[in-house]
């Protein structure tokens, strides 16, 4: 039996990893995990005001549940698309034991910061669910620390989303149909 493949996207804030991944479950009919919709959804069923110590909580709790998804999906043979701003030290714990069971991809979003930026800004002011992201605190610490990306020995595509989304749709689902026959 082939191993389901696991398509992860990363990027920093604003680079177009969600419509990505939306597209993607559109082309390729595959399932999406994103680890902000689940944040989202936590942060509904609290009702609560957002402190610093609950932002913390929801972060844990969410990444908890991000890969207990992403395992179960993998264990249950479900090729899938998981989209967060994966960053190395932190996402990498998550990921590795998903590797042998898995045929990982990895598509990385870059985009120039101030399209990043103005993208955020779009969305804090049209999307009331994005006070669960603290986009604030990310606006303003914008630029000020370098993203760190996945280190993971696997096929990876670098992708540029300040072009044609129809363009960069095409080739990302290209490089997953690509491996769909190894």
């Amino acid at each position: 039996m082939p191993k389901p493949i696991l398509t992860v996207i990363s990027g920093p804030p604003g680079a177009g990893k969600s419509t990505l991944a939306r597209g993607l479950t559109e082309r390729l009919g595959l399932p999406a995990i994103s680890r902000d919709e689940l944040k989202q959804g936590l942060v509904d069923t609290l009702q609560e005001q957002l402190t610093d110590d609950v932002h913390h909580w929801l972060d844990l709790r969410a990444l908890d549940l991000f890969f207990d998804l992403l395992t179960t999906l993998v264990e249950g043979e479900v090729s899938c698309i998981a989209e967060a701003a994966y960053q190395d030290q932190l996402w990498s714990p998550g990921l590795e034991p998903l590797l042998p069971r898995a045929r990982v991809l990895l598509i990385r979003c870059r985009v120039d910061r101030a399209r990043a930026r103005h993208r955020q800004d779009r969305r804090l002011g049209t999307d009331p669910r994005r006070a669960a992201h603290r986009d604030e605190a990310h606006l303003q610490a914008a630029g000020t620390e370098p993203f760190d990306w996945p280190r993971l020995d696997v096929p990876t595509l670098d992708l540029t989303t300040d072009t044609d989304p129809a363009v960069t749709l095409a080739r990302a689902a290209g490089f997953v149909q690509s491996l769909r026959g190894r």
